[in-house]
This record gives structure tokens, C-alpha cells and sequence, in this order.
């Protein structure tokens, strides 16, 4: 049964910072970006040595959990076909795994957060909770691609 939105989450980010604890790693940075739309906060470990962003460019930001323009369910090997996908659109693509969706700024808030790992590499996505009930803990592609 195909979706008609593949998008877990989807928002231009305007990224305010680039690595603000200082140069960890030498070929990852962390970048601090703010929604335009929902008002979201991310936090995102990027592999600058092959996606290089800088302070106040605005980046085009989707979680999925499919990269099939049908919305299908994704196999769980590699696909080798070379078919068009999601990924042709974007930009940077990682795929990981979200290990925490947690209620943040006390009981009343409908503040949420959500926490992802790429391989290593560290999300957390933060703000009202309307906009991130999709996500589940379960297996996720990250796209980016900047916005002119």
C-alpha cells in the first residue's frame, strides 16, 4: 500500500552554528540549525570531508523510512539496482537507526525530542511534538540538501 508522503519530517534549516564545543573530530563537524517552519532545533554530526556546510546557509532537512519514490517498505539489504530514489534529489544521505523519542521541557510542554545515530554520527531534533509523531524508534534515512 503506497504512502502519498514519505516524509517522517521535513523543514529548511538555517544553520547557526558550526561546531560550537570546537573541532572534535577532523573530518566530522556538528552543526546547530533552526526550523524555519516548525521552529525545530537540530543538532547534527555531519562528515564535513564530504559535505562541507558553513554558517548561515539553509539546508533542506528530511527524515523517511524509504527512499522509494512509492512509498514502499524498503528491503533490508542493499539495493543494487540503480533505480531512481529519494536520494537522487538530495544532496548527503545517512542512514541509521532513532534510539530515543523523548518528552523534554517538563510535564505540560509538548515538547519533544528525538535522537538518531548514523553510524556514529549524532542527531537530536527538538521542538513541538505535532510535528515529530511520526517518528518511531526503527531504522531511518537523513537527507540534505541546501536551499539557494
Amino acid at each position: 500500500l503506497a504512502r502519498t508522503s514519505m516524509s517522517l519530517f521535513e523543514d529548511t534549516f538555517e544553520v547557526k552554528e558550526v561546531d560550537p564545543d570546537g573541532k572534535m573530530f577532523q573530518k566530522v563537524s556538528r552543526i546547530v540549525a533552526s526550523g524555519d517552519n516548525y521552529e525545530m532545533e537540530l543538532m547534527l554530526d555531519i562528515a564535513c570531508h564530504l559535505y562541507k556546510v558553513e554558517r548561515g546557509q539553509k539546508l533542506n532537512f528530511m527524515l523517511t523510512d524509504t527512499l522509494r519514490h512509492d512509498g514502499g517498505q524498503e528491503d533490508t539489504t542493499y539495493n543494487q539496482s540503480m533505480e531512481p530514489s529519494l536520494a537522487d534529489n538530495y544532496e548527503y544521505v545517512m542512514h541509521g537507526k532513532v534510539f530515543k523519542v523523548v518528552a523534554s521541557g517538563g510535564s505540560s510542554s509538548t515538547e519533544q525530542a528525538v535522537y538518531a545515530s548514523f553510524g556514529g554520527l549524532l542527531m537530536s531534533l527538538k521542538g513541538d511534538s505535532r510535528f515529530l509523531q511520526k517518528i518511531r524508534l526503527d531504522h531511518v534515512y537523513l537527507l540534505l540538501r541546501k536551499v539557494d
